[in-house]
């Protein structure tokens, strides 16, 4: 008798953890945490603006608008909100060492082909040498720099703005769940990691690949000035997780895709227990016509471009609603797809754990009739678990099944 108590008291505090679990989950507004995401990711921006690297994409006198470098956020249940920090300029200018032929002095060329004299005892011929432009850009102006010195000083620069944003996360830790967290992270690719000093000192000071910084609520609730930050020098990769990344880009090319196409890589994060987060940026629609991707330029004045056109024609709206419909009618091919490519893309990966999540966050592309389109979400955040691939590929789920257990969140 006693052990059938027992028994009923074992399996009633099952269900009530359980319903405590899901009410934990179920309490995060999406849009209001969206809002709050949105505001922390320009507070972001103009922390480290002043490091930012910069993009302009000129080619033939057009502009694109799509491609940024700005942080951006995505909250995933279960886990919490992941920040990716705006790439920020560690390193600095270099120079090749160069000797005047009739002379022999040495010099490094800088700015509208101007000359600066180096100390022979200093350097070789053939050197990398290290500056900085100082003042405005117009009087080029050079001063010759530790590199090493301002590497430290940037990556100082970017851990401090990572404590002091996760002290005054309030508003969102105050959304998050009791097991939820923030992590913030800034990744440097690999592609600028490899510097040369002079011939007599081969000492190099690396660039991080990534700095990490993360706080978990209840953490944050003793003393939100102990963010966990962590700087990992040579990134390995992880070839199960890399697989999908291939996967993801490969299927959304221009060539391939029926509904949006990209064009960047599709960078992945290892989430430790929770699994591992995608992000994916759209930049166009397969069948876009330039005039809605461009403005045109010429001698500094805009001399034309489709929202343009459509004002002075004066069926602006009436253009904006046709764009509007295409773009619909993309964004309903790729709801459909996209669950099925998860499905049966998604169990390639190895790495991943029957209790671990794929999480796939994906940007809408960005043009002036896009922004008031209340049919098409600006990100989509698609997520399955481990169990369910590992079930899928196993036979003991069909794919009608296992697509009913991949969940879309729009935002």
């Amino acid at each position: 008798m006693k052990k059938r108590v027992i028994w009923r008291l074992v399996t009633l505090s099952l269900i009530l953890g359980l319903c405590g679990y899901e009410s934990a989950q179920a309490q995060v507004d999406q849009r209001k945490m969206s809002a709050s995401i949105t505001s922390a990711t320009q507070k972001l921006n103009q922390m480290l603006g002043k490091y930012k690297e910069r993009h302009d994409y000129n080619l033939r006198g057009y502009i694109h608008f799509n491609r940024d470098e700005d942080a951006r956020g995505v909250y995933l249940p279960g886990y919490g909100v992941v920040f990716k920090l705006p790439r920020v300029i560690l390193g600095i200018r270099s120079r090749r060492v160069r000797r005047n032929r009739k002379n022999g002095d040495l010099y490094i060329s800088v700015g509208n082909r101007a000359r600066m004299r180096l100390t022979a005892g200093q350097y070789n011929y053939r050197d990398r040498v290290y500056f900085m432009r100082s003042k405005d850009q117009d009087t080029y102006q050079y001063r010759l720099v530790n590199r090493d010195s301002v590497i430290t000083a940037r990556k100082k620069v970017i851990k401090e703005a990572m404590q002091q944003f996760l002290a005054q996360a309030t508003d969102i830790m105050n959304q998050l769940p009791d097991n939820e967290r923030i992590d913030l992270i800034h990744n440097y690719p690999n592609r600028y990691n490899s510097y040369y000093y002079n011939n007599q000192s081969k000492s190099k000071l690396q660039m991080p690949d990534q700095i990490t910084a993360s706080i978990t609520k209840k953490a944050w609730q003793r003393n939100k000035n102990k963010a966990k930050i962590s700087e990992t020098q040579t990134k390995q990769k992880d070839p199960n997780f890399q697989v999908m990344s291939g996967v993801f880009k490969g299927l959304y090319r221009r060539s391939v895709s029926k509904s949006f196409c990209s064009y960047s890589d599709v960078a992945y994060y290892p989430l430790g227990k929770y699994g591992v987060l995608y992000n994916l940026d759209f930049i166009d629609r397969v069948n876009i016509s330039s005039e809605e991707r461009y403005l045109q330029i010429r001698e500094g004045k805009v001399i034309d471009s489709d929202s343009i056109r459509a004002r002075q024609s004066g069926n602006y709206e009436a253009i904006k609603a046709e764009r509007q419909k295409e773009n619909q009618k993309a964004y309903q091919v790729f709801e459909q797809e996209i669950k099925q490519h998860i499905i049966a893309y998604g169990k390639l990966i190895k790495g991943l754990g029957a209790n671990q999540t794929l999480a796939l966050r994906i940007t809408m592309p960005k043009h002036w009739y896009t922004t008031d389109d209340s049919n098409v979400p600006k990100n989509v955040l698609i997520t399955v678990k481990g169990d369910v691939l590992q079930g899928l590929k196993s036979g003991k789920l069909s794919e009608e099944n296992a697509k009913s257990q991949v969940k879309l969140i729009k935002y």
